[in-house]
């Protein structure tokens, strides 16, 4: 018996309650976004290990249950523990623009994709809306992934000034990461 075909991404997008109005390459761009977004959630568990001298198994079970936004917090609220200056500096740039990429994260996750209604022209696009925020739209996504990326590395470079051994990969960036 052979396994059932996955629906293509237009017979999704056909299949859900609302109409999701993003083309293929809006849908590529929101992907991207997504993956580089859940990474720096799992390595901001990481960087609370590495800046609280905590076991990764500790941390991972502490901050599994925490929001984004907590453990932002958590990491603010132990920069001044850090004794290399460097990295409590870097550590404090990284808290700004870890809550930048969380705002527009709390959006895509937890907004929904909409027609926004000009008045005017009674026409709608295409935009992204949560509570009073204000919208996130389609060509907007890849300057969100580029930002988002490169607060990937801003943390790791963080994680690597609290902890040496994740600074010195034997690889070459973008790591790769493997688990069991």
């Amino acid at each position: 018996m052979s396994e059932p075909k996955a629906p293509t991404t237009e017979e999704s997008i056909q299949q859900s309650e609302y109409e999701v109005p993003l083309s293929p390459a809006y849908l590529l761009d929101l992907g991207r976004v997504t993956a580089i977004l859940s990474q720096i959630d799992s390595m901001l568990s990481e960087a609370l290990s590495s800046a609280s001298k905590t076991p990764a198994w500790a941390a991972y079970i502490f901050a599994g249950k925490a929001t984004m936004t907590a453990k932002i917090k958590m990491l603010e609220s132990m920069l001044s523990s850090i004794p290399e200056e460097d990295a409590k500096k870097s550590g404090k740039k990284l808290v700004k623009s870890l809550h930048s990429v969380n705002n527009d994260r709390n959006i895509l996750f937890h907004g929904m994709w909409v027609y926004q209604l000009n008045p005017k022209t009674e026409r709608g696009s295409p935009a992204c809306i949560w509570q009073n925020n204000p919208p996130i739209r389609p060509a907007d996504l890849a300057t969100i992934a580029a930002r988002a990326a490169k607060v990937s590395r801003e943390l790791g470079a963080f994680i690597g000034a609290v902890n040496p051994s994740f600074g010195h990969p034997p690889w070459t960036k973008p790591r790769r990461f493997f688990l069991t």
